[in-house]
């Protein structure tokens, strides 16, 4: 669920994980992607560093 999260916003052009957040609690394709619970930033940030390596295989 966050993967999908953080591409849709990645296409959108929003890179922050606080903005993430924001467009979760805000905009109803991220509150629909999301199931109605917003995660917190630094669940977000975790992800995004953590794939870091992954990505870049």
């Amino acid at each position: 669920m966050l993967l999908k999260i953080i591409l849709c916003a990645y296409a959108q052009g929003v890179v922050s994980s606080r903005g993430i957040e924001r467009l979760c609690r805000e905009h109803v394709t991220f509150i629909a992607l999301s199931g109605d619970s917003a995660p917190h930033f630094t669940t977000i940030a975790a992800l995004v560093f953590g794939l870091d390596e992954e990505v870049a295989r």
